[in-house]
């Protein structure tokens, strides 16, 4: 039988591709359905059963992905409270978004709708199924390995990071515009020249200020320029060191998985996280910002660091792409409700 994901149509949603990934993964494994903005036949009045309706065949599992669910505090979280989820024919399972924002409602959402089971990044969820009243499982991030790949290239990149500079709401670590300060001679947000300890070093820091006025001044100047997915991926397959700092909440984002690939050594803020999910393949690890740069010059001398990032590859590969992810979870699903149409093998 098919499954129907709701979620708005993420195509066009570049700052959080890993939902689409998901998405696109789910369509290459199994017969499934798409409803919600953005998708042809959607409608904000219809109901659960009026979209199953249209349907070839009722659907054997609901699925609700990331977006479906409202992260923004000022709006109503679900808006759309007439859809019926609570009186589905079918087993409705959750992927929890953003456990950062919401959680309490979002749980408590989950639970009236009468989930049959949540699945999240996050990796205390499974303390979390006695408030819902189903399992839910911790769902680690991943990365789609078609995308990221090594491919020999040469490594003529020492350190790289691309991306906001500080995360969104107020209060997050301001961690990465501390290790660019180390750096870089630095104007506000702009990193304007190499410190004279890192003449020598090819590093790109393609950085997000945190003010409008600064990210339309680093744009103008060269300083910072959002990179295309198909850019990113390239210059991450050129890097040695990729540096990553820690997502709110502790989460390992998927930006961990697409370095690992790329046959990057991660570079990350201590988090016992990285253990938990890679193991002795966790990433190299920093406290603050002198530790992280100390660390990066150990690394980039260190004759082992090639090697080292090669096994970090093949066991991501193994373990830790989208295709794996989610390959488990439709196992998951069909212990619960009966087969799926695999449309093919995970690849």
């Amino acid at each position: 039988m098919t499954l129907l994901y709701l979620s708005p149509n993420m195509a066009e949603y570049a700052w959080a591709s890993y939902q689409q990934d998901v998405m696109d993964e789910l369509a290459r494994q199994a017969a499934v359905s798409f409803y919600g903005p953005g998708f042809p036949g959607y409608r904000p009045d219809q109901t659960l059963q009026q979209v199953i309706g249209r349907m070839p065949e009722p659907p054997s599992c609901v699925i609700v992905g990331h977006a479906w669910l409202n992260d923004n505090p000022a709006k109503p979280l679900d808006a759309h409270p007439r859809f019926g989820l609570a009186r589905s024919p079918a087993p409705v399972v959750m992927i929890l978004n953003k456990e950062y924002v919401r959680l309490d409602e979002k749980l408590s959402w989950a639970r009236e709708i009468g989930a049959s089971g949540v699945f999240s990044h996050h990796h205390d969820a499974p303390g979390w199924s006695d408030i819902v009243g189903s399992a839910c499982e911790f769902w680690p991030f991943a990365a789609d390995h078609r995308k990221f790949f090594a491919l020999g290239d040469p490594r003529e990149i020492d350190l790289f990071f691309s991306g906001i500079l500080q995360n969104a709401p107020v209060g997050q670590s301001d961690l990465r515009v501390r290790i660019m300060a180390s750096l870089f001679h630095c104007e506000g947000d702009l990193p304007l020249r190499k410190r004279d300890e890192f003449a020598e070093l090819n590093l790109f820091f393609n950085a997000l200020p945190r003010d409008p006025a600064e990210r339309e001044a680093a744009e103008r100047r060269g300083l910072y320029r959002r990179l295309s997915e198909r850019e990113y991926a390239a210059t991450m397959r050129k890097s040695r060191l990729v540096i990553s700092t820690r997502s709110p909440a502790g989460l390992v984002s998927p930006r961990t998985f697409e370095a690992m690939f790329s046959g990057s050594l991660v570079l990350a803020e201590h988090n016992p996280v990285h253990r938990l999910i890679l193991g002795e393949h966790a990433p190299a690890e920093f406290e603050n910002e002198r530790e992280c740069i100390d660390r990066a010059l150990r690394l980039l001398s260190d004759p082992d660091t090639p090697r080292r990032a090669e096994l970090a590859r093949l066991h991501a590969l193994e373990h830790h792409t989208w295709a794996a992810r989610i390959g488990a979870m439709l196992d998951r699903v069909e212990r619960q409700a009966g087969p799926i149409r695999r449309v093919a093998a995970a690849a």
